[in-house]
């Protein structure tokens, strides 16, 4: 058997504007909660009895070993799509597995005799890359919480371009507080800035509020995180209070820190992960 070795290649576009679109899908509730998605292209044509053969060798794969056996059940949730560029047609399985409180995002490689699993995730598509043969696809998921939670996660999974074997790696991991007041005014282009003072408020709204017990955490009002001097993030949205103070959606870069939080991590339990929130303009200076 012949094998085509592909070069995965990262584009660094900038991730400001799909940072952006993102989060205004998530928190405007614009989100398509279906799994019948648009693939931009990936989706690959074949039979239902080709399909149903396929599935019979994804018994090895975590969630899927009943798959196969209840075909007819999980038909819709199995996606074939080449999602590695190597001219071999994949699997990826997205919908509820079966007693799960949230949909999977299980993706398969076909390695010409079996499958291996190379990413599992837990949420909604939201964002899927156009298709090209010169690299593979880049998935984005939202996270949302379950049980009444508050604090969703949304992911970002690209090839890994430094691997000479094809694999997954999260590149981004944006937290936000999904009852939090959603923008309506999205910039054009980010603005990087540094917070100048100690003891900045990341909020969930934009005004200030340090009296009401909204969150039933340690920190009083709507207040989601506490920032020291010298942390860098960068804005995607702006509004202006009552008071005529500027206010901005950020996302922080949190390479320091944060001095409080009552963020949670998601389904992957990682702490390395980008808070989002309001933040008042005045003690922060744009680059």
């Amino acid at each position: 058997m012949k094998f085509k070795l592909i070069l995965y290649t990262t584009l660094f576009i900038t991730t400001i504007s799909c940072n952006a679109q993102v989060i205004k899908k998530v928190l405007g509730k614009e989100l398509n909660m279906s799994t019948d998605i648009d693939w931009c292209g990936w989706k690959t044509d074949i039979s239902d009895d080709k399909l149903r053969q396929e599935v019979k060798k994804l018994k090895n794969i975590n969630y899927l070993d009943h798959v196969a056996d209840n075909f007819n059940l999980y038909k819709n949730s199995l996606n074939p799509v080449d999602f590695n560029s190597d001219g071999l047609t994949d699997i990826i399985f997205y919908g509820n597995p079966g007693g799960a409180e949230t949909n999977f995002v299980i993706c398969c490689m076909n390695t010409g005799t079996g499958y291996q699993e190379k990413l599992t995730a837990q949420g909604n598509i939201i964002e899927l890359s156009e298709y090209t043969t010169k690299r593979g696809l880049d998935i984005t998921i939202h996270n949302y919480a379950c049980c009444l939670g508050e604090f969703d996660h949304i992911y970002k999974y690209i090839p890994d371009s430094n691997s000479k074997i094809f694999r997954y790696i999260k590149s981004d991991d944006i937290a936000l507080y999904n009852q939090c007041t959603a923008p309506d005014n999205y910039l054009t282009t980010n603005i990087e800035f540094m917070v100048t003072t100690n003891g900045y408020s990341l909020r969930a709204d934009p005004f200030i509020d340090n009296t009401s017990y909204r969150f039933m955490q340690k920190i009083k009002g709507n207040t989601l995180a506490i920032y020291p001097k010298n942390s860098t993030g960068y804005a995607i949205a702006e509004k202006y209070d009552n008071t005529g103070r500027k206010w901005w959606y950020v996302i922080m870069n949190n390479n320091i820190n944060p001095i409080q939080s009552i963020f949670e991590s998601g389904f992957d339990y990682s702490n390395n992960y980008k808070l989002s929130g309001w933040m008042s303009s005045r003690y922060i200076k744009a680059d």
